[in-house]
């Protein structure tokens, strides 16, 4: 039996380095046609990715992925028309249901350049069809799919995919890892984040990869882009800013802040977006009320290029090229922490 390293299994080693500040380290990436300044996204979720937020993101250089359970097509394109009138860049979730393909043409024509074709369980051949179909008839869109967690998963979309539509699909790698997510213990199935993303990148060829999942920190995400990523999708880490959809919600007793956090297959979301709670793979929390996500996003990107400089890598291609895993023991995870603290 094989064993699966999640994130706290492992550390990179350090190498040496040239760097002398933050600013020389440039942690853009591309997706598709598009570049980004910042290797991140917000995740598709009810209670992370409305309006504010993709806005956000694309402003702060990355890229906010519409929510599909808050928002109904008309709602979508206009979302699309004033976003798209400010010139920012954003990507739009649709399911894989009868009307998904005429609801994704329709977002590309409003002048949606990203579509995420967004289940829970990737490898799936009616993902692998509107996918394939939504490439050959859009010659100009990226299309983001998942989740998927295998290698295999990721050989059956290449085999059916030309180069040229491999290189505008993007992939989510993560199954049942997100904070919230349940689908473990409800079906038994999964892998951890980073071991699907090291299986995979061992027989990789045009299609890139995202990181969706399990990701708790800016190490984790150095961690991801290390191991193959070309970005990361945060839910938990934007889940209670300002930009995220809901209302602060202030504890009387403790004069806290929270606001509500909703994994995507949770009771919570699947009853407001469809009054159907059946098959529920996820939960729903309190989660702190942290600000602004331009604060977050901004102390995510100091520990990033932090770890860019600790393996001497200025690019992203640099850092994949000599980052070197090393796993560690449960002592080794306790060291990586702070410890021994006074009470």
């Amino acid at each position: 039996m094989k064993k699966a390293l999640a994130f706290d299994d492992v550390l990179l080693t350090p190498k040496y380095s040239t760097i002398r500040s933050r600013d020389d380290v440039d942690i853009s990436t591309s997706l598709g046609k598009h570049t980004f300044r910042i290797p991140i996204m917000s995740a598709n979720m009810a209670t992370v990715s409305g309006e504010q937020m993709v806005r956000t993101m694309a402003e702060l250089g990355g890229l906010g992925v519409l929510d599909r359970t808050n928002n109904n097509p008309n709602d979508v394109l206009a979302i699309i028309q004033r976003t798209c009138v400010d010139g920012l860049v954003l990507a739009v979730s649709v399911g894989v249901g009868e009307s998904a393909y005429t609801e994704a043409g329709g977002y590309y024509r409003a002048g949606c350049p990203i579509v995420c074709v967004d289940v829970a369980h990737g490898h799936h051949e009616r993902v692998v069809s509107l996918v394939t179909k939504l490439l050959s008839e859009y010659a100009e869109l990226t299309v983001v799919a998942g989740n998927i967690a295998t290698k295999e998963a990721y050989q059956t979309f290449a085999k059916v995919l030309s180069d040229e539509q491999q290189e505008r699909l993007v992939l989510k790698v993560g199954v049942g890892s997100g904070s919230l997510c349940s689908t473990r213990v409800v079906t038994g199935f999964g892998l951890p984040t980073l071991e699907s993303l090291l299986r995979i990148v061992e027989d990789q060829d045009g299609i890139q990869l995202i990181a969706d999942g399990g990701i708790k920190n800016s190490g984790d995400i150095v961690k991801s882009l290390a191991a193959g990523a070309d970005a990361v999708m945060l839910g938990s880490l934007l889940a209670g800013t300002d930009e995220a959809p809901g209302s602060i919600i202030k504890d009387d007793r403790t004069q806290l802040k929270y606001k509500v956090y909703r994994g995507s297959a949770s009771f919570g979301t699947k009853t407001e977006s469809s009054g159907d709670p059946k098959y529920i793979e996820g939960a729903e929390m309190l989660i702190p009320y942290k600000g602004s996500a331009a604060s977050v996003i901004r102390k995510l990107v100091e520990g990033i290029k932090s770890g860019f400089s600790y393996n001497g890598s200025h690019t992203l291609f640099e850092l994949q090229a000599h980052a070197q895993f090393v796993e560690i023991t449960s002592a080794g995870s306790y060291e990586s922490r702070p410890h021994n603290l006074l009470p």
